[in-house]
């Protein structure tokens, strides 16, 4: 379990969120939706280790390992996205992922490879995508940030679509 608490975000006097609080359980399947720009990335990184906040904290099991897979691959060592990625489930089975845009780059067959390992990983995944297929049955909870919040739902990417009255993910960004 990690638990998040009081958790704020400031760049240069801009709030992109402040005072979040929730729980991620073990084998949580989580979607992070909003905006461009309202901290998805950014909490991703945080949990990762990768950034710090303004305030608060973040526990997690000492025993947690937290894999983070960035929406840009800044590599050195010349290895393609399915290299990176496989680099980076290497542990599969013994750690909590965090996964930005996992699709973006992808073909067809590859993003169904992708969703198929997703599928059948057994710990915690909490992934930022704008990929309605791609989430479809593969999350069952949804934090959406927006007005420097974040709100969670207890349903799946379809349900969330149909309660907002939206056809496309992309529709959350306008």
């Amino acid at each position: 379990m990690i638990s998040i608490d009081g958790l704020a975000v400031e760049f240069s006097g801009t709030t992109l969120f402040k005072d979040i609080n929730f729980v991620v359980n073990d084998k949580d399947r989580i979607a992070l939706m909003g905006k461009n720009g309202t901290g998805k990335s950014t909490l991703l990184k945080i949990l990762a280790g990768v950034q710090t906040p303004s305030a608060g904290k973040i526990s997690a099991p000492k025993d947690a390992v937290i894999a983070y897979l960035p929406q840009h691959l800044m590599t050195e060592n010349k290895r393609s996205l399915f290299e990176e990625a496989s680099q980076a489930f290497a542990d599969v089975l013994n750690m909590q992922t965090l996964l930005d845009e996992p699709t973006n780059h992808l073909d067809m067959r590859t993003k169904d490879i992708l969703k198929q390992a997703l599928m059948e990983f057994d710990g915690t995944l909490i992934l930022v995508s704008h990929d309605r297929d791609f989430l479809d049955g593969l999350i069952n909870k949804i934090y959406e940030f927006g007005n420097k919040r974040v709100k969670e739902h207890n349903e799946g990417i379809r349900e969330f679509l149909e309660r907002k009255k939206m056809e496309h993910l992309r529709e959350l960004e306008t």
